[in-house]
């Protein structure tokens, strides 16, 4: 996608903003509950956005220091996605952070989530099904080793993490047979 393309930051921030502020009242009307929330626009990668609320004392903060959604940018300034950032994705984000002030002891995406998701007009899906393949962060090289056991010689494609630990030392059980000290690299 081209840069020309991409939707302004300042008119993402601003659309959050907006849909945020009236989402506060709709919790508020709804739930009895004033909050506020810090956005961060730092999330990279396939993620869409997230939420965390933090607890002080036994007690959910309303503080918006305490209470953050991060979203991801890049997707938010495509503007294929733009629309369903802003209204889904924010909602959804801010679901999570009111379910936790009111149900402090559920987690993920359970039925209190889902109905706070849908009151606050996001779809209730628990990811998205957006097109991310132009927000892939990078593509890890992946190397080519094989089970040291000639009866067996299973082939496995590690990461360059793991890649990296055989360099320094590490071995890997084969899935297989089992035996330890099972990774060589392929030569080919």
């Amino acid at each position: 996608m081209n840069r020309a393309d991409r939707v302004s930051q300042a008119h993402c921030k601003q659309a959050v903003k907006e849909k945020l502020e009236s989402l506060y009242s709709l919790i508020e009307e709804h739930y009895s509950l004033a909050l506020s929330c810090r956005v961060d626009y730092s999330l990279r990668g396939t993620r869409a956005g997230t939420a965390l609320s933090r607890r002080k004392f036994g007690r959910v903060s309303i503080k918006p220091s305490e209470n953050i959604i991060r979203l991801n940018l890049g997707m938010l300034q495509d503007p294929i996605l733009h629309d369903d950032m802003v209204n889904d994705t924010v909602a959804h984000e801010l679901a999570h952070i009111v379910c936790h002030h009111l149900h402090p002891k559920a987690r993920g995406h359970n039925q209190w989530w889902r109905s706070i998701a849908l009151t606050l007009g996001g779809t209730g899906k628990r990811t998205h099904d957006y097109d991310v393949s132009a927000h892939r962060i990078r593509k890890m090289k992946r190397f080519q080793y094989q089970c040291s056991n000639p009866q067996c010689a299973k082939d496995y494609e590690l990461s360059a993490i793991r890649h990296n630990r055989v360099l320094r030392g590490a071995s890997y059980y084969c899935a297989v047979c089992g035996e330890d000290h099972i990774i060589k690299t392929v030569e080919k």
